[in-house]
């Protein structure tokens, strides 16, 4: 098992009660959804791979949050924790997410015409717009073992990766020269391909 969980043994040993953390003083939203009764009934679960109920919370635990800023306050260790876990997943994600339901769909759309909204900025306000994008490798395991290969990389070498890098940012750079002066882009927007 990836995760070497003999702690998890050990608590079992004591009651729920015992072993229960004192979220009284904790703002992250693992601690608004997590009782006593449903840490009971999660406590002795795990995924295949070794990921407890301890481990889903630990970071929430140890870290209370700030009274202003509501964190998280759990993580994920593989994708069977969102099966295995999903009572208390499932309202955290809701609450993170606005209501987002196991049901729902994310909808994606990346059409650059689509967009709206952006181009009656007030420049005595604005200074800059930043884009930013996240996302992680496909977590599909293939036996237990996860792909974190350079497979999606695969054809270009380190230096040629290093220099799209490294165009990239000139290109911002000119970019934001020109934005500067008050100046058009429209010249440098690279083509979609």
């Amino acid at each position: 098992m990836p995760f070497g969980n003999t702690h998890n043994q050990l608590k079992m040993k004591f009651s729920s009660e015992q072993e229960y953390p004192d979220l009284s003083k904790h703002n992250n939203h693992m601690a608004k959804v997590l009782t006593s009764d449903l840490y009971e009934r999660l406590r002795s679960k795990q995924t295949p791979s070794g990921f407890t109920l301890d481990d889903v919370i630990q970071t929430g635990v140890d870290n209370p949050g700030h009274p202003f800023i509501m964190t998280v306050g759990c993580v994920a260790g593989d994708e069977e924790t969102y099966e295995v876990f999903k009572e208390l997943l499932d309202p955290v994600i809701s609450d993170r997410h606005g209501g987002y339901k196991p049901t729902d769909k994310h909808k994606t759309d990346l059409d650059a015409a689509n967009l709206k909204g952006g181009d009656d900025l007030d420049p005595n306000y604005v200074l800059r717009l930043q884009t930013r994008g996240t996302g992680g490798v496909d977590t599909a395991a293939v036996g237990g073992v996860f792909d974190i290969s350079n497979a999606d990389r695969l054809g270009f070498s380190e230096v040629e990766l290093v220099q799209m890098v490294v165009d990239g940012v000139k290109l911002l750079v000119d970019m934001e020269k020109r934005l500067e002066k008050g100046e058009s882009i429209d010249d440098l927007m690279p083509q979609q391909k």
